[in-house]
């Protein structure tokens, strides 16, 4: 089955902007970049200097579209709602398979502004029917969410999550640093893998999901100075060619290298 582009990303930025588990937005979603396990392996780049200092092998280079080398993504967050009739959900909830809209009312969804980390490195939807019903891990079955916006400010105040049940809260105090705890703990939620979540026991933060905080990589750089043949190599090497001697051309050149001192 053809693969679904959602969008094109420069080979450099895989390695810093939208590396492993970032989140990339597209023109109407937003997607988390998968985990390596998942890509098709690129060319092989020779930098034995820098791997020794990172303790790896060897270094690989992103996959291009001429090897058929897409790089996998999951729509993240899951949490989607409607422009227009402002239904909230899951997107498997909300969307029709079909035209990728609302299939209540036909538009474009949006995914969530919101989603939730912790200091391990885990990140999850932010838990809104926990929020606005202010039940641990409620799972709110049978009830509908909307997400309305109050249309007076900006401010988070005026962004309402509403439940079918009747139940309303703002997003106000969401991002107060302990707005979660009690409510939502961490489930050690790591998307981008294909594996079990991790047992955590931090407390999850609210944040923006576009912020520059809920994904930064780790880089490390090194200067490649390509090695200059050692010049007994370089004749040793010619005259073995010449003779067609079995033995490798660096030990001959060994042989021939004046003891140092």
């Amino acid at each position: 089955m053809a693969a679904n582009i959602v969008a094109k990303v420069r080979r450099t930025s895989l390695a810093s902007t939208y590396g492993v588990g970032a989140l990339l937005p597209t023109a109407d979603d937003s997607v988390m970049i998968r985990g390596l396990q998942d890509w098709h392996l690129g060319d092989v780049i020779q930098e034995p200097r820098l791997a020794r200092s990172l303790g790896v092998t060897e270094f690989r280079s992103p996959p291009t579209w001429r090897d058929n080398g897409d790089v996998p993504a999951i729509r993240f967050p899951e949490y989607v709602f409607c422009t227009k009739c402002r239904r909230l959900g899951r997107w498997y909830e909300v969307i029709d398979q079909v035209t990728d809209k609302c299939r209540t009312c036909h538009e474009i969804v949006s995914p969530s502004r919101f989603v939730c980390c912790c200091t391990n490195g885990h990140i999850e939807d932010f838990p809104y029917s926990s929020w606005v019903h202010q039940y641990p891990r409620y799972q709110g079955e049978g009830h509908t969410l909307s997400l309305i916006s109050q249309g007076h400010t900006s401010a988070l105040s005026d962004l309402v999550v509403s439940c079918s049940c009747g139940k309303k809260r703002s997003m106000d105090g969401a991002f107060h640093f302990n707005a979660l705890r009690g409510l939502h703990g961490c489930r050690g939620s790591r998307p981008w893998l294909s594996d079990d979540d991790e047992k955590c026991d931090q407390t999850l933060r609210t944040l923006q999901r576009g912020s520059s905080n809920v994904w930064f990589g780790v880089t490390s750089s090194a200067i490649s100075i390509p090695s200059v043949p050692n010049i007994a190599d370089t004749f040793i090497a010619a005259k073995a060619h010449d003779l067609n001697l079995d033995r490798p051309a660096a030990d001959l050149a060994r042989t021939f290298r004046a003891p140092a001192g």
